[in-house]
């Protein structure tokens, strides 16, 4: 507000809550004063699409950036950032996924699955599907939990797949994806998962 009104309220988020409130009630104030013109921006009332503004294009890629900090705040609010986008954050979310395959970030593309799990989308499904392909078992463990969540038929066949994975978190997270999912497809891949091996596998069979 300060860079696009050249206005300054006095807000300082170090400062305690009785000050803070009194500069955004000014902020407030301000907005209420501002004359209205009628005429609609020009992405008014339509979601938001990657190429549109490069500023935004690289602010949304910064916050896909942050679900790779260790830090967990800043990792619940970038998670929780994108969940609210939804679907105009995919392509971006897309673009984060090979850039941490690039820099070998496994938290961030774990984070990205994760994200995921809030987007129901099939581009969602889809990018899901691929990261059960990651080299990373974290990774292919949580996009396995985050396609229960969503469901559907591409979902069952994703996870039927994973039931092979060489790691057993990964397989754990599938046979539980697949008893989330449900349905008769899901059913026939879990009565045919051998999970006897192990006491966990065996239980969530």
């Amino acid at each position: 507000l300060e860079d696009i009104s050249g206005e300054d309220m006095g807000f300082n988020p170090d400062a305690g809550w009785d000050l803070k409130d009194r500069a955004i009630r000014k902020w407030k104030a301000w907005w209420d004063g501002l004359p209205v013109s009628g005429t609609r921006p020009p992405l008014e009332g339509r979601p938001y699409q990657e190429g549109s503004d490069p500023v935004a294009d690289r602010r949304i890629a910064f916050i896909v950036d942050m679900l790779g900090q260790m830090q967990f705040l800043y990792h619940e609010q970038a998670r929780a950032t994108l969940a609210r986008m939804g679907a105009p954050a995919l392509p971006l979310l897309r673009a984060g996924v090979e850039s941490a395959r690039r820099s070998g970030n496994a938290t961030t593309r774990a984070g990205i699955a994760h994200v995921l799990a809030h987007i129901d989308h099939a581009n969602s499904r889809e990018l899901l599907v691929d990261l059960l392909k990651d080299q990373h078992p974290t990774v292919r463990s949580r996009a396995a939990e985050s396609l229960g969540q969503l469901g559907g038929a591409a979902a069952i066949q994703a996870l039927s797949g994973a039931l092979d994975d060489v790691d057993p978190a990964v397989r754990l997270a599938a046979v539980s994806s697949l008893g989330r999912v449900g349905g008769d497809d899901a059913i026939v891949s879990i009565r045919g998962f051998d999970g006897s091996a192990d006491a966990a596998l065996a239980s969530a069979k």
